[in-house]
């Protein structure tokens, strides 16, 4: 009887060379699939919400979040001298959030602005200020941030979205800086007159401002601001609608900008608002300035400044109605948090 051991043996080899094979292969197609999401993440531009080059925030531009904000909605242009303090943040030479000179070198912004998706603290490349163009104006370099030291404590980031932004050296082409307003009370369901500016999206999905733009609206009461987002608090936050719902208002960019009353008293620090689209009847949401005066104050005061936060220690908010205050930080938490819908 004829043996069939070589046989056998022959099919062992080609089984074992097979296996080896594609073993070798599927590693491949795993090394190029690594490469191919590092590529992306290296290749992406600030145009996708959820990747940005050289690790700016996922959240910078979107105030509305679950945003956070980018360019103002419906907005008219400002003229030169009208706000020469309002403060551009620049990445490599891009805008990516707004912000306010509190001092000759002392800015203040949103908290969320300084953020990588992994939750690192990061600088911008340097500050543009007394401008109402992308170009023009001064700009200086930074030194450091201060984080509010609550912002983030609720894990979502919804409530201190603030920070002080300290230069490396004074301005000297501006002599005049925001006025905040330190009067808590302040505003009554009857204010009005605000008025939001920054350099974001003139239209949902659309682009970026090259001149600086100023937008109306009107200040909304808490329990209104509340039925859109549970987690609104008249301590913390200040709520506002564009005048002309559906067609203005603070949108992608926006965010770390100034919100002011008739008087040209800074009430707010563009934070966030909704994903349904910028314009929309969902309350854009403030920074309530009169409730961090004092700590912005000492900042401004202080002679040291440690870019160092520790955040995520607190309890999350639920959302009602099926919507989630998620707010700026909504993607870049995404793998810390669980779903917030109700």
């Amino acid at each position: 009887m004829m043996s069939t051991f070589p046989w056998t043996a022959a099919w062992l080899v080609l089984l074992l060379t097979a296996t080896t094979t594609l073993a070798a292969e599927t590693e491949e197609q795993q090394a190029e699939e690594q490469q191919q999401n590092l590529r992306r993440e290296q290749e992406v531009t600030i145009d996708d919400p959820f990747w940005f080059e050289t690790e700016l925030p996922e959240d910078y531009d979107y105030i509305l979040p679950m945003g956070t904000a980018n360019e103002i909605l419906g907005g008219t242009r400002v003229s030169a001298g009208v706000y020469p303090y309002f403060v551009s943040l620049e990445y490599n030479g891009q805008i990516y959030c707004g912000a306010t000179l509190i001092s000759p070198n002392r800015v203040l912004s949103a908290a969320h602005c300084f953020f990588t998706r992994s939750g690192a603290i990061f600088l911008p490349t340097n500050i543009r200020v007394g401008h109402v163009s992308t170009t023009d104006g001064e700009t200086v370099a930074p030194s450091c941030v201060k984080i509010h030291p609550q912002y983030g404590q609720d894990r979502q980031g919804l409530y201190s979205d603030v920070a002080v932004l300290k230069l490396a050296t004074p301005v000297t082409t501006v002599t005049e800086f925001s006025q905040l307003n330190s009067f808590v009370g302040y505003p009554t369901d009857q204010a009005q007159g605000l008025t939001a500016i920054g350099f974001g999206l003139t239209s949902n999905g659309g682009t970026t401002s090259s001149h600086l733009l100023q937008t109306s609206e009107a200040h909304d009461t808490i329990a209104n601001c509340k039925a859109n987002w549970k987690c609104a608090d008249q301590k913390y936050h200040v709520c506002a609608n564009g005048v002309n719902s559906g067609t203005n208002g603070v949108c992608n960019g926006d965010s770390g900008g100034p919100l002011y009353d008739a008087a040209k008293k800074q009430v707010g620090v563009t934070s966030f608002g909704s994903s349904v689209g910028c314009g929309s009847s969902y309350s854009d949401v403030f920074a309530n300035v009169a409730s961090y005066y004092d700590w912005i104050q000492g900042e401004i005061a202080s002679n040291q400044c440690s870019s160092a936060h520790t955040m995520f220690s607190g309890t999350p908010c639920s959302g009602v109605a099926g919507f989630c205050a998620v707010g700026q930080m909504y993607s870049r938490v995404r793998n810390y948090l669980f779903d917030f819908w109700a």
